[in-house]
């Protein structure tokens, strides 16, 4: 099993102050709301959803990573739940330019990975890695 992980620092550092402020809102909630309002305990659990979102930073979400297993490439990249599982003998090619890599299948779909906010090591690497793989 191979494996690529990125990550982008820039917005997981915005991700951290943002779940570092709604934190400080709750807590400033609770000391200046009156508690016997059912309007502020809706306001209490939704924001403490929001701070858990945000220090988890969304779930683990942010991070992108490619894996490759068993002759199959497993795609997540940002902010998607779910996980792009491709076949390499399903790819016909991959091509790429500044905004994203386009993996083209056989069946005429193409799939976008978009690297265009990564640094130039990074996408580099992405592409270098996707070479090594697929033998394209």
């Amino acid at each position: 099993m191979k494996q690529i992980v990125l990550r982008n620092k820039g917005q997981e550092f915005v991700y951290k102050i943002i779940g570092t402020l709604v934190g400080i809102s709750a807590v400033l909630q609770l000391f200046l709301n009156s508690p016997r309002s059912w309007l502020f305990w809706v306001n209490a659990v939704l924001v403490i959803m929001l701070f858990v979102l945000f220090i988890t930073r969304g779930f683990g979400t942010n991070v992108n990573s490619i894996t490759y297993d068993d002759n199959t490439l497993s795609i997540r990249w940002y902010n998607r739940l779910r996980v792009r599982r491709i076949g390499v003998s399903e790819i016909a090619e991959i091509a790429s330019d500044k905004k994203c890599i386009n993996i083209k299948l056989k069946n005429a779909r193409v799939i976008r990975i978009p690297v265009n906010i990564l640094e130039a090591k990074d996408q580099l690497d992405v592409r270098n890695f996707l070479k090594e793989t697929t033998g394209l």
